[in-house]
């Protein structure tokens, strides 16, 4: 393990440093016709097409700050807002959360608790989110996106399981991806913290096609070295409401 851990640092320092081992972004694998600067395209272009999501949701946590079942409602507005909050039996309130661009608040019921911060040092029922806001509301929605340096610092690119795998390393964070070949959508995100000794992972299930937009019905994020686990299940979703109420209005 220790061997593998150094492996994957030494790899970070070469691909921040000079450049080695880095792929082409621009070359197809062998008998496919998509390269993955194309599939990195097409999942932004999905998340460009959202600009609001309002729903209903069953949710599972089970983390050290708390273990409940309930509903939860999300307002989301892109780029940078949120409005979550989560019901346990006979609708007992349990948390709230609102966040922004520039600050984010969490008050929790059962520890009669109220947290706030940066939405830069966003922390979710004892799970962390590297890249703040973004990250959070990307894991909502089920929309994972990158960026043009994430591009860059390509490591790895092969089918696996029947779908299109890439490896990003950045920063000492090591980013394994698996693409849906038919859908061009984030199924599953595993992200390891190659000094902190944790992985993240994120899985996207049910892929649905919500009013132009493809997004998973069910979202999955834990981390077994953490000892947490957040279950989402949309039942309710409407997305882009104004675009589908002026829709409705010409064709009536």
């Amino acid at each position: 393990m220790n061997n593998i851990k150094l492996l994957l640092t030494l790899t970070s320092l070469l691909s921040l440093f000079s450049g080695c081992g880095l792929m082409s972004t621009t070359k197809p694998l062998e008998h496919e016709t998509i390269t993955v600067k194309e599939i990195i395209s097409k999942l932004r272009e999905n998340k460009n097409r959202l600009s609001t999501m309002e729903a209903e949701a069953r949710i599972a946590i089970d983390t050290k700050e708390m273990a409940q079942m309930g509903s939860s409602y999300i307002r989301i507005e892109m780029p940078y807002s949120i409005e979550m909050s989560i019901r346990g039996p006979l609708g007992i309130p349990l948390v709230e959360m609102k966040a922004d661009s520039g600050h984010y608040s969490i008050r929790d019921f059962l520890r009669q608790e109220f947290m706030e911060g940066s939405p830069d040092d966003l922390n979710f029922m004892g799970l962390p989110f590297n890249a703040g806001l973004n990250e959070f509301l990307e894991l909502m929605l089920g929309v994972v996106t990158f960026t043009d340096t994430d591009i860059d610092s390509l490591v790895e690119y092969r089918i696996d399981d029947g779908k299109y795998y890439f490896e990003i390393i950045k920063h000492g964070i090591k980013t394994a991806n698996w693409v849906d070949k038919n859908d061009l959508i984030l199924t599953r995100q595993v992200i390891s913290f190659l000094n902190a000794d944790y992985t993240i992972e994120k899985r996207f299930e049910i892929i649905e096609t919500v009013n132009g937009v493809k997004l998973p019905r069910i979202v999955h994020i834990f981390s077994e070295e953490l000892g947490g686990s957040i279950s989402i299940e949309y039942t309710d979703r409407k997305v882009n409401l104004a675009i589908e109420e002026v829709g409705n209005e010409i064709n009536n």
